[in-house]
């Protein structure tokens, strides 16, 4: 089966699984062709009592490539830890359960990322490094600069190994032309050998959740990945994963 570089969005909760929906959420989009699931821990109340290993599991029994998000209220989510110790011990779980990636926010403290890069060194697993824009995107012509503080950022962070790191900005679209920020942000960042996701949220910036992972001639200017969802999107602008897969087979296959 055609793969694309999609992941699909899935809120877990405890309820979820020992239900088996997981399962049937899984089975449902693995006909779709979508290479990746996201499992945002959370969702659920007590994300730190979560089955992880069977979550990836299931994930790997359906074929995907799994990531692992306990995403902070900060950037849009529902997790807010009440302390360092507790926030570091969330995140050394989910390396723990070996996913192939997990999602944490550039913005957590600096001694945490520090301690977890040699822990997802030892294990094997990458590093997506997330930044989230909700009222807007930067101006076109300030891509270069912005893309500038951003390596600066990751690079001072030192011991993460840039073959292992995922760099991800997500905007929020205002108007249709906002989507040429991102687009242009990923180009940046390729020429500096950085992989990167970036594309725009809301309706207006459906266009880029379809054209950053479109290839295009310059190198290093495509999105690992996009994404998508199945039952409920966890952002603004999300688009259902057959129809992102339908959409990315017309440029694709």
């Amino acid at each position: 089966m055609r793969r694309f570089p999609v992941a699909v969005t899935i809120p877990v909760t405890a309820a979820k699984i020992a239900s088996g929906e997981i399962k049937t959420v899984l089975d449902a989009i693995a006909p779709t062709g979508a290479q990746f699931v996201e499992f945002r821990i959370d969702y659920d109340a007590d994300p730190q009592s979560l089955d992880l290993d069977e979550l990836i599991y299931e994930s790997t029994q359906a074929g995907f490539e799994t990531i692992l998000t306990c995403r902070m209220k900060a950037e849009g989510g529902q997790y807010q830890p009440a302390s360092d110790d507790e926030h570091s011990a969330i995140l050394d779980r989910m390396i723990s359960a070996k996913p192939e990636y997990i999602d944490v926010e550039l913005a957590t403290t600096p001694a945490i990322l520090q301690d977890i890069a040699g822990i997802c060194a030892e294990l094997d697993v990458a590093i997506i490094l997330s930044q989230h824009d909700w009222e807007g995107t930067p101006a076109l012509g300030d891509v270069e600069a912005y893309a500038g503080s951003t390596i600066k950022v990751v690079e001072d962070l030192e011991v993460l190994d840039k073959d292992r790191i995922v760099v991800k900005n997500v905007f929020t679209a205002n108007q249709i032309s906002d989507n040429l920020f991102p687009l242009a942000f990923t180009a940046q960042l390729g020429r500096e050998d950085y992989k990167t996701i970036s594309f725009c949220m809301g309706v207006d910036g459906q266009l880029s959740r379809v054209l950053s992972v479109i290839p295009r001639e310059c190198q290093g200017c495509t999105s690992e990945m996009t994404y998508a969802y199945c039952d409920e999107p966890t952002a603004p602008g999300q688009i259902e994963v057959g129809t992102m897969t339908s959409l990315l087979s017309q440029f694709l296959d």
